[in-house]
């Protein structure tokens, strides 16, 4: 053993010569050049032959590119060896490995020219910042019809200002795809149909601001037809692949549904007629005294407002007052047209936009594995004639990919995909990577409250602790759950001419803002606002004591009252979380929360077709039914008097009017309340997640080998080994739905020698405990990533693992059907 440490000594004397004079070669590089690589390769090769000449002990001297330095470890400890003789990677292959795992991660398909400086400038595209100014100046762009006459009332701009924004929002579409343009081979920029469009729809509008203008200068009444088009910029930019998507489905679910409506439409005209002929003619009238069925088409209308519900049974009501037999029809009617029919469409609908969807994600899935694929034959080495990507190789990756990622974590990463222990990965093993990246690991660290940290004497004193352990002990959120629900109860009891339920609410407030003050006290502000119920309860309560305040000083009480009661009621929201909260429930609450984030998608495809059909309903109908009142003084029918005596004005519809983008909005939310493609996919999100289990397989390892190892926050250890501060614990990145362990307020203990604050930095052969030497931890939150991995999920699992399918040129190309793909399948499936 002393052998072995004096050469260990010696090796190190040694290395960090080497390290001292390749730094000096070449300090400007991110990463090492050729020479100094290959320089290094052989040093490194050549000590490790040396050592293991001397002595029998396997001592292996190991180059970490990572961290520019060469380690020497024991194999007799433990610690796994890395094969020293590893070809390193180039800059360029690693940089562009990277770029095919982040891509396959994202849901992207790479389309760039292959050199260092397109691979950067495709990654700079790729820019969470540059992606997040893009939505700002979509959102930014739609707004505008806020401002452009006929606009909101009295948010109305002079058309020049909102020309120059509309400018400046159309430059930067420009740049954008410009900057595509550079990266992109030029013969698929042009074959792209996305690009195109996009250029087309800039040069219209910007054709159409100048015609705009001309026309407007000379007094000429214009039409900004182009405003309609706006939406399009949205769908067809690349970072808006899942509306693209979405369209793509819904244009081939409706050609699928053509047949079923065909037979619906044709019943209902065979209904209809047999309506006119029943009671028309009679005498009978409606309650305005309108002839009842006066015609064959009055006879259609009022049968297909009758499968909407809409006028059920008013419809109904004077044929059966003439006789209680009439009513067998309307019976056969709704049974046939409503409840058959209306199900059989959305069977239809759902049957078809699933298989749909499916071939668009089995695309996406394909276009991950093939990606990845590259990414392993880039990274991949021969070894007895497999090729594999190392452990050195994969660190580098995973270091290239972030480089503030734990090593601990990594170590994690590498035992999860090595699952036969071989000490480095097959392709079958690699092409995992994406989806483990994609499983949201929060990391743990050691933080102390700002109180601790500067009155550590008070905030760790004897009374302080006895509090600290009454606002984490559960019976404390219990009793101020009671308090919600009780508060509730005097919300509704309460009249508007009481006087002592002013008093409560003040009660209700204190105990409230004393709760939230508790909370910070012994959470800290990091952790406090960690949880998004925390924040709704501190911008609610300190919003409704605030406006309490108000009240009581300022002498106009009504709208500071109003105020007032708003808050009132968004606190009763607080109950949402206790149902969340009981098991019977969690379940539902937890689908429910997956749901919403995936149902964006089909609600920017719904925004779409809103801000066209209101752009056009604005420029055609304007102005021609107008809401001031209806009372005395109001203008009668609405301002038209087309509309006299008509259902409209009597119902008090004048306010449904396109006067504004915000009423038009309403008017064709009100006429599509009955959505059939949404329903479909709540049907499918829905089922998926009630029936599975919280975790899937990658999700599941990665937890166990946490727990392993020692690194789950959750797992109690002997207290010797702990290196950290229980009551401290702060997720970084976590769900809501986990909660931290509860713990007493006690001062941090020293750091254990040996321990390191920045994880693990060995790797371990085996999934051994390493707590004492790390002070980080990991819990694996449930929440999605986003909306590619729901849908991935929802379907992968019906691919074989082998499979790569088809070579995937675009992810927005069409798919070919079903029987070709099979055809296809023997001579483009690739071998692994």
């Amino acid at each position: 053993m002393e052998t072995v440490m004096e050469n260990c000594e010696t090796l190190k004397e040694v290395i960090n010569h080497c390290d001292t004079r390749l730094h000096k070669e070449d300090t400007t590089t991110a990463f090492p050049s050729p020479s100094r690589v290959q320089h290094r390769r052989k040093s490194s090769l050549q000590l490790r032959r040396e050592s293991l000449n001397q002595d029998s002990s396997p001592i292996s001297v190991v180059y970490k590119p990572g961290i520019e330095s060469v380690e020497v470890s024991n194999a007799a400890d433990g610690t796994a060896t890395i094969d020293a003789s590893d070809p390193l990677i180039s800059d360029l292959n690693l940089l562009l490995a990277a770029t095919y795992v982040e891509d396959s991660i994202d849901g992207r398909h790479s389309d760039f020219k292959v050199s260092e400086r397109h691979l950067k400038l495709y990654r700079l595209y790729q820019n969470r910042w540059g992606q997040a100014a893009l939505y700002v100046f979509f959102f930014m762009h739609l707004c505008l019809a806020v401002f452009e006459s006929p606009a909101v009332e009295g948010l109305e701009m002079s058309y020049w200002v909102t020309m120059l924004m509309e400018t400046g929002i159309l430059i930067f579409y420009m740049f954008r795809v410009t900057h595509i343009s550079i990266f992109t081979p030029l013969t698929r920029f042009w074959s792209d149909t996305k690009n195109i469009l996009i250029v087309i729809l800039i040069t219209i509008t910007f054709l159409d601001m100048v015609i705009y203008i001309g026309l407007t200068e000379s007094g000429i009444y214009s039409v900004r037809w182009s405003r309609a088009l706006r939406p399009l910029f949205a769908v067809n930019f690349p970072e808006l692949r899942q509306i693209r998507r979405s369209f793509r489905n819904l244009r081939r679910t409706l050609s699928d549904v053509v047949n079923v409506l065909f037979l619906f439409f044709f019943s209902l005209a065979i209904f209809a007629l047999m309506a006119y002929k029943l009671f028309g003619g009679r005498g009978l009238t409606w309650v305005d005294g309108r002839p009842y069925f006066e015609s064959y088409w009055d006879s259609i209308f009022d049968l297909y407002v009758l499968v909407t519900t809409a006028n059920n049974p008013d419809v109904m009501m004077p044929a059966f007052d003439l006789s209680t037999y009439y009513v067998i029809f309307f019976v056969v009617f709704l049974g046939i047209c409503f409840f058959i029919y209306m199900n059989i469409i959305l069977a239809v609908i759902y049957n078809n936009y699933r298989k749909h969807l499916k071939n668009e994600v089995r695309k996406s899935v394909f276009s991950k594995r093939q990606q990845l694929s590259k990414a392993f034959e880039i990274l991949a080495i021969n070894i007895a004639g497999k090729k594999v990507v190392t452990r050195t190789r994969f660190v580098q990756l995973m270091k290239f990919l972030d480089s503030k990622k734990n090593p601990a974590l990594i170590n994690v990463f590498w035992i999860v995909l090595d699952s036969d222990g071989s000490d480095y990965l097959e392709k079958v093993e690699f092409l995992k990577v994406a989806d483990l990246l994609n499983v949201e690991v929060s990391e743990v660290v050691d933080r102390t409250t700002l109180i601790g940290h500067f009155f550590p004497t008070l905030y760790y004193s004897k009374p302080s602790k006895l509090l600290c352990t009454i606002v984490k002990n559960r019976f404390f959120g219990i009793f101020f759950d009671v308090l919600t629900l009780i508060n509730a109860v005097v919300i509704g009891i309460a009249d508007n001419d009481d006087t002592w339920d002013d008093a409560a609410e003040w009660v209700f407030l204190c105990l409230f803002m004393l709760e939230i003050l508790l909370k910070l006290y012994v959470l800290g502000f990091r952790r406090f606002f960690k949880k998004i119920w925390n924040v709704f309860d501190f911008v609610v309560i300190g919003a409704a004591f605030i406006m309490g305040l108000l009240e009581a000083v300022v002498a106009d009480e009504q709208e500071s009252r109003l105020s007032l009661d708003v808050l009132l009621v968004l606190r009763v929201l607080r109950l949402v979380k206790i149902i969340g909260s009981v098991n019977r429930f969690k379940v539902i609450v937890h689908t429910i929360s997956k749901i919403l984030p995936s149902l964006l998608t089909y609600g920017a495809v719904m925004l779409v077709f809103y801000y066209i059909f209101a752009i056009v309903g604005m420029e055609a109908f304007q102005g021609l039914v107008r809401f001031s009142g209806y009372d005395a003084g109001s203008e009668l029918y609405c301002g038209n008097d087309r509309l006299r005596d008509s259902d409209f004005w009597r119902n008090h519809y004048c306010n449904n009017n396109f006067n504004d983008i915000v009423h038009a909005f309403i008017v064709l939310f009100e006429l599509t309340v009955v959505n059939h493609i949404f329903t479909a996919f709540v049907l499918e999100v829905f089922i998926l997640e009630y029936t599975a289990s919280c975790q899937g397989f990658l999700e599941t390892q990665m937890d166990k080998k946490i727990q392993e190892m020692g690194l789950s926050f959750r797992k109690s250890r002997p207290r010797a080994m702990s290196t950290v501060s229980h009551e401290n614990l702060v997720v970084t990145d976590s769900s809501e739905s986990e909660e931290e362990p509860d713990y007493a307020a006690r001062p941090p203990p020293p750091q254990a020698e040996g321990a390191t604050s920045s994880g693990a930095s060995q790797f371990y052969p085996s999934s051994k405990d390493i707590s004492g030497e790390t002070d980080v931890r990991f819990h694996i939150s449930k929440r999605l990533k986003n909306v590619e991995v729901l849908l991935q999920k929802m379907f992968e699992k019906e691919l074989g693992v082998h499979e790569l399918g088809p070579n995937i040129d675009s992810l927005d190309d069409d798919l070919h059907d079903e029987h070709s793909y099979l055809t296809s399948q023997n001579h483009t499936l690739w071998s692994l």
